[in-house]
């Protein structure tokens, strides 16, 4: 059976990451592609012969509608699985327009959690052209039924994943004293991080205002001792971010590192990391970190 995956983008999110780390886990099957709507900067790259994207930068070009039905015909395509809002939404044309006998997946990363009644309204539109719905948790599958209303037995929960080879604790000494000397970091500091996009259900203002409290309270029974916050990420908050930090007078505490290609470089500084996020689906930084063995302090929110 052959499989299309379809995507809105290669840009750095959790869906993107469990598909690179599945089609680079699945170099010789070349009975899945994995498919793009749209260009955008930066963005991962994924080491799969079937993988492509559509030329366009656009987010409302209708051109991979047609990009698609292309890839279908042309690879005679059993499965259109479809992850994040967007892709359900073409998935949804390229079915009722198309290919009307195609297996339609909607995979559910966590969106459903996002507040308004747009996308759970879709979903419920969509649902009877839907053969199969995946949830990456259980909360994820809960909600899908109460907003959406999606049938239970129409949803299997397949929780997300991390190569534990990849994510070794015994690899994280070759990296930690080359970045402590990058980024400042003293050999007794205690160091917490964030890793996450820079949008605001992300949690990063809770973490900038965590920064604050501890800069004044300090470490309980450890006086002296310095914490520092590392900041890794990027997105359309970041400028607020930096102001934020500025207004707060916290230069010389939270250190902002931008986009980390090698995500263990960042891990391996680590003492803990933070997730302190408003909703999480079942969030790719937190596999990661406790296949490291990084302590974890995590908010509790949906999902």
């Amino acid at each position: 059976m052959k499989v299309l995956h379809i995507i809105d983008t290669f840009w750095l999110g959790g869906a993107q990451t469990l598909l690179k780390s599945y089609f680079e886990a699945e170099r010789e099957n070349f009975d899945i592609h994995l498919f793009s709507l749209r260009r955008t900067v930066p963005s991962i790259s994924v080491e799969h012969k079937n993988v492509s994207c559509y030329r366009s930068h656009s987010r409302y070009s209708p051109g991979p509608l047609r990009a698609l039905t292309n890839i279908i015909k042309k690879r005679d395509i059993d499965v259109l699985h479809c992850h994040l809002p967007r892709s359900q939404v073409f998935g949804y044309l390229v079915k009722r327009l198309f290919q009307p006998n195609i297996i339609l997946v909607f995979h559910e990363h966590g969106d459903i959690f996002e507040k308004g009644v747009l996308l759970p309204a879709l979903l419920r539109f969509f649902q009877h052209h839907v053969d199969q719905f995946v949830a990456c948790s259980k909360a994820v599958k809960k909600e899908l039924i109460v907003r959406a209303g999606i049938p239970a037995r129409k949803i299997e929960v397949v929780y997300n994943f991390v190569d534990t080879e990849k994510f070794a604790r015994v690899e994280l000494s070759n990296y930690n004293h080359l970045e402590k000397n990058t980024w400042g970091i003293k050999p007794d500091d205690f160091v917490v991080g964030f890793a996450g996009r820079l949008v605001e259900r992300k949690g990063w203002r809770e973490f900038v205002k965590i920064a604050k409290r501890f800069k004044s309270e300090g470490i309980a029974g450890q006086p002296g001792r310095r914490i520092k916050f590392l900041m890794a990420g990027i997105g359309p908050d970041a400028e607020n971010m930096k102001k934020l930090i500025n207004n707060y007078s916290l230069n010389d505490s939270v250190t902002y590192v931008g986009y980390i290609t090698n995500m263990k470089s960042f891990y391996a500084l680590l003492n803990c990391l933070v997730i302190p996020s408003y909703w999480e689906g079942h969030p790719i930084t937190q596999l990661e970190s406790l296949a490291l063995g990084i302590p974890l302090v995590c908010s509790n929110g949906p999902g």
